[in-house]
């Protein structure tokens, strides 16, 4: 759902071109987002399936950064990208760490950021919603 990279051409597209060639059978599509940058030949090259707006399957829809009249109005379970979402974890009396998450609401899913230069925005965790933080190599419920 989009923001797949951060910047311009670096070494790390490299390593996801030779991936992509190594498992060019998987399906990939990507719902461009304000951080997807790269021309459109580029996704190509790499067998992407770009998306501009959003992309609909079954009952879900996948959108970048949802406006509030979407989220108003569909009937459909969204996935979004755009937030990077984070939650606060508190590690002692007076210090806490934050960490990117997954986080499910009622209605909306926001999926975290895997890079290191986007940030996190710490989202608050309702009584009803879901949180996993990806701490190191393992995902935690919070």
């Amino acid at each position: 759902v989009g923001d797949l990279f951060h910047s311009h051409a670096n070494k790390e597209m490299e390593l996801f071109s030779k991936w992509r060639k190594d498992f060019s059978q998987l399906t990939f599509h990507l719902i461009k987002g304000n951080h997807d940058i790269l021309k459109d030949d580029w996704y190509s090259e790499n067998s992407i399936t770009l998306y501009q707006e959003d992309m609909i399957i079954d009952g879900f829809s996948f959108i970048h950064d949802p406006t509030s009249d979407q989220l108003r109005t569909s009937s459909n379970y969204i996935f979004s990208g755009h937030v990077h979402p984070g939650v606060s974890l508190k590690v002692g009396n007076r210090q806490s760490l934050g960490f990117p998450c997954f986080h499910f609401g009622k209605s909306m899913a926001v999926l975290p950021a895997f890079s290191r230069f986007t940030g996190i925005r710490t989202m608050k965790v309702n009584a009803t919603d879901h949180a996993y933080a990806i701490v190191n190599q393992s995902i935690i419920k919070v």
